[in-house]
C-alpha cells in the first residue's frame, strides 16, 4: 500500500511540474525519464520483497494475452453481422451526387437492411436537381410490396429533395 501511495504522489508531482511548465518539450522529457527511472526502482522493490506477499510485476505483451474461449453460439457469425448493420444504420440515406444505377444499388442494399432490421420509417435524401434521382428512387420504392407509403417530406424538412417512406 506504502508503494502504491508512494507511486501516486511521485505521479501527481509529475503533472503538476507538466502543467507549471506549460508541457515545455525538454522539461517533460526530463520528467517522463525521471518517472521511468523510478518505474524501474519500484519494480526491483516488489520482485524483491521478503515477504513475498506482492508477486513480481509481469509483462503484458500482446502474444502472452489470449482471449478466453467462449462458447460459440451456432449463429454467431450471423448476429454479429446483424448487431453491426443495427450500430451503424442511419435513418437517412443520402444519394446526392450518385449516378442513377449508382443510387439504385444503395437504395436496394438500404431498404434490405432497413427490412431486415424491422425499421418503420425512413428517409431517402435525393435533392431536387434535375428529379432524376427522385424519379428512380420513387419507381423503385413503389414497385416493393414491403413499401406501405411513399411521399414528400415537408417543406420544413426538404420537401421534394426528400422522400420518406414508411415500410410494412
Amino acid at each position: 500500500k506504502q508503494l502504491l501511495d508512494n507511486s501516486n504522489k511521485i505521479i501527481e508531482k509529475t503533472i503538476r511540474e507538466i502543467r507549471e511548465t506549460q508541457a515545455e518539450k525538454t522539461k517533460t522529457k526530463t520528467l517522463r525519464d525521471d518517472l521511468a527511472k523510478i518505474k524501474q526502482e519500484l519494480a526491483k522493490e516488489i520482485s524483491t520483497d521478503p515477504a513475498g506477499s506482492v508477486p513480481a510485476p509481469v509483462a503484458l505483451k500482446p502474444e502472452n494475452l489470449q482471449p478466453s474461449p467462449q462458447p460459440k453460439h451456432p449463429y454467431h457469425r450471423y448476429l454479429a453481422d446483424l448487431q453491426d448493420k443495427a450500430d451503424h444504420f442511419s435513418l437517412t440515406l443520402d444519394l446526392r451526387g450518385f449516378r442513377a444505377d449508382e443510387a439504385l444499388d444503395s437504395l436496394q442494399r438500404y431498404i434490405d437492411d432497413a427490412l431486415l432490421l424491422s425499421i418503420h420509417e425512413v428517409r431517402i435524401l435525393h435533392g431536387k436537381g434535375n428529379g432524376v434521382l427522385r424519379q428512380v428512387t420513387r419507381d423503385y420504392l413503389r414497385s416493393l410490396k414491403e413499401i406501405k407509403t411513399v411521399h414528400d417530406a415537408a417543406p420544413e424538412f426538404g420537401g421534394a429533395g426528400i422522400t420518406e417512406v414508411t415500410l410494412k
